[in-house]
């Protein structure tokens, strides 16, 4: 089951994003990062099953982008 926060996007989206992981910050959500990173949320759910809830990131949380 998911559930939604909807909050501003972020004005820091990067143009070529070449890491294969990103470091989550506090507050962040898979929303943020496949924004800031331009990818399809649906995309960065399969690359990281271990991600339970995607609203809610752990500080520190590792995410892979590809």
């Amino acid at each position: 089951t998911y559930s939604f926060t909807f909050s501003k996007l972020s004005k820091e989206k990067s143009q070529d994003f070449k890491e294969d992981f990103v470091t989550a910050k506090s507050g962040q959500t898979l929303f943020d990062i496949a924004n800031m990173c331009d990818k399809n949320v649906d995309e960065l759910v399969s690359l990281n099953p271990q991600i339970m809830f995607i609203n809610d990131l752990k500080e520190g949380e590792r995410v892979r982008l590809c």
